[in-house]
């Protein structure tokens, strides 16, 4: 385990899948204090769970957080600020495309959970924190093959995936 980010917290959104897991693994393999905010329990503990095996980091823990949900997001912040730990990373990744319905204050889902929740995150947590040293991120996966595209139908969802790994050959 490599030690460059040894005594710095991360939160990570969307890590149990994808982008968000992978970015999860080399985080955690820098040996931060890394915390998986996800939808799913069920989803996230395996993962968790993996990532310590395999990066030898027993810092990493799962806390609740649905996107669709705005409570969630400052139930999620809330509970995170109890453990009176500093945040040196946010990176704010997980997302949705091709789903359909309402948020629970009623916002269209893809726009509630890909801008309203992220934008409760990072946006407002930024310009509160600007010149504090934390950095906020939020990521896009454009056409990368993730599974932000697991709702598109048959036959675009092969489309955006064949997009991703024709880009990824060019690297």
């Amino acid at each position: 385990m490599r030690s460059d980010l040894k005594d710095k917290v991360c939160i990570i959104t969307g890590a149990n899948t994808g982008i968000g897991k992978e970015t999860a693994h080399e985080i955690a393999s820098m040996g931060a204090h890394l915390f998986l905010a996800c939808r799913s329990e069920d989803k996230a503990l395996p993962v968790v769970e993996e990532l310590k095996r395999e990066t030898e980091n027993s810092k990493i823990e799962f806390i609740k957080l649905d996107l669709s949900s705005l409570e969630s997001v400052r139930h999620c912040a809330a509970i995170f600020k109890q453990r009176n730990l500093p945040l040196h990373l946010l990176v704010n990744n997980a997302g949705v495309a091709g789903a359909r319905g309402v948020t629970a204050e009623g916002f269209e889902l893809t726009f509630g959970v890909n801008h309203l929740g992220h934008f409760l995150f990072t946006q407002e947590l930024a310009r509160r924190l600007e010149g504090s040293g934390i950095t906020t991120y939020s990521l896009h996966p454009g056409v990368v093959a993730s599974d932000v595209w697991r709702n598109i139908p048959f036959p675009l969802n092969l489309f955006f995936s064949a997009c991703g790994e024709a880009l990824h050959d060019f690297e």
